[in-house]
């Protein structure tokens, strides 16, 4: 690690957001400004963009955000922050109540507005920001590229589900993601990387193209709303648990053949009742 900070301390990172500041009229307060900088040097050491990159990808923010307010009270989908009209709009008592997730909340709001990513699919857009904020923040508090797996538990009607995906926020609708992207063999770092240049719609366009996943993604956006309702709202529908079964069944019947990448896939099933039913197709195979 010591190499790396070395290589971090070498590039004017505080330089370029502050000329990105004042050649954009944008006005950022100390706390915001410091987030800003270990963002970016985190998304280096992710490598989702070189030193070259930097002026370039600092200007796409400092471009559409010329103020950061810390005065939004309310809860946007399942986060604490809102963009609007040139301003991010951001719960600024979470830096004394839950300072994690203040900074993850701040740094998915940054990667929302680079990527100018939509709600079109309301999934599809909230998990790979928030999973791009989650993989920064780790990288700046630990050092690390991967966010480790871990098992959580949730209720459905009295049903329980395990998640492992290992994220605080929007964990159900990226582990289905991951299974998604395990089938069709999607390197979500590349899709991540892609995404800071080319753009949220343009590489969505480019990878989701055949009508199965255009089903699965309009399903998954299903999900993500019943899910909001239930975590958020404490609504839960009653025709969650039987669509979120479909979905993984779905993409159960999409793999051709048992291996390392089905295995993964598997491991990411929310039940194992729901497991045993998948794995049985290859049954005779075996």
């Amino acid at each position: 690690m010591d190499g790396q900070e070395k290589k971090d301390i070498k590039i004017p990172i505080k330089d370029i957001v502050m000329q990105a500041m004042t050649s954009n009229g944008a006005r950022y307060e100390e706390d915001e400004f410091n987030l800003l900088r270990k963002y970016f040097i985190a998304c280096l050491n992710l490598g989702y963009m070189e030193p070259k990159d930097l002026v370039l990808m600092v200007n796409k923010f400092a471009s559409k955000i010329k103020f950061i307010s810390l005065m939004f009270n309310r809860v946007n989908k399942m986060d604490y922050y809102m963009v609007s009209n040139g301003v991010l709009y951001i719960n600024g008592a979470l830096k004394e109540s839950n300072s994690a997730f203040y900074e993850t909340n701040f740094y998915k709001a940054v990667t929302e507005v680079i990527f100018e990513a939509n709600d079109n699919h309301i999934a599809l857009s909230n998990a790979l920001c928030n999973m791009t904020a989650e993989k920064i923040y780790t990288m700046d508090t630990m050092g690390s590229r991967i966010v480790m797996p871990k098992t959580s538990e949730e209720e459905i009607m009295g049903k329980k589900i395990q998640i492992r995906a290992g994220y605080t926020n929007y964990n159900l609708i990226i582990s289905l993601l991951k299974q998604l992207f395990i089938c069709k063999g999607i390197n979500e770092n590349k899709l991540i990387h892609d995404m800071y240049f080319n753009g949220y719609e343009s590489v969505i366009k480019n990878i989701f193209t055949d009508d199965n996943t255009k089903l699965l993604i309009n399903v998954l956006d299903k999900l993500c709303i019943m899910y909001i309702k239930r975590i958020v709202m404490k609504q839960t529908d009653s025709s969650e648990q039987a669509l979120l079964d479909k979905y993984q069944i779905i993409v159960n019947d999409m793999f051709t053949k048992m291996d390392q990448n089905y295995f993964a896939f598997c491991a990411l099933i929310t039940t194992d009742e729901l497991r045993e039913k998948c794995m049985k197709k290859f049954d005779s195979k075996i």
